[in-house]
C-alpha cells in the first residue's frame, strides 16, 4: 500500500476519517466505507455472516458485496474503491490536485 495521505472532500467539505485513512492501491483510491456513507448523511448496515454491507440513502438502498470484490477489509475496516462507489450510488467523482471531490 502507498501510505500518503488522501484529502477526501464530500461536497466541497472535507471528510474526516476517525481511524483507518483512504489510501491508494494499484492508482485506485479506497475509502472506508461507514466513514464516506455516513458524512454523505446515509445508513450503513453490516452483515457479518454474509460479509456484505448495505447503504441507505435517500429512499435507495445500495448492497456491497466482499466476494463480488466490491471491498476488502484492512485494519477492521471495509475499504472501497471510490470509483466502485460512486457508481453504485450515482455519486461523481473527481481527482483534483492531488485530493478526492465528491459530489452527489
Amino acid at each position: 500500500h502507498e501510505k500518503e495521505s488522501i484529502p477526501v472532500f464530500l461536497n466541497g467539505r472535507e471528510t474526516i476519517f476517525p481511524d483507518v485513512q483512504p489510501f491508494i492501491v494499484e492508482g485506485r483510491v479506497r475509502v472506508p466505507v461507514r466513514a464516506i456513507a455516513e458524512a454523505w448523511g446515509a445508513e450503513v448496515t453490516w452483515n457479518e455472516e454474509a460479509r456484505t454491507f448495505t447503504v441507505l440513502s435517500n429512499g435507495q438502498v445500495v448492497e456491497f458485496t466482499e466476494a463480488a470484490g466490491d471491498f476488502f477489509t484492512h485494519e477492521g475496516r471495509s475499504m472501497i474503491q471510490l470509483r466502485t462507489l460512486g457508481e453504485k450510488l450515482g455519486l461523481k467523482v473527481e481527482w483534483l490536485n492531488g485530493s478526492v471531490a465528491i459530489a452527489d
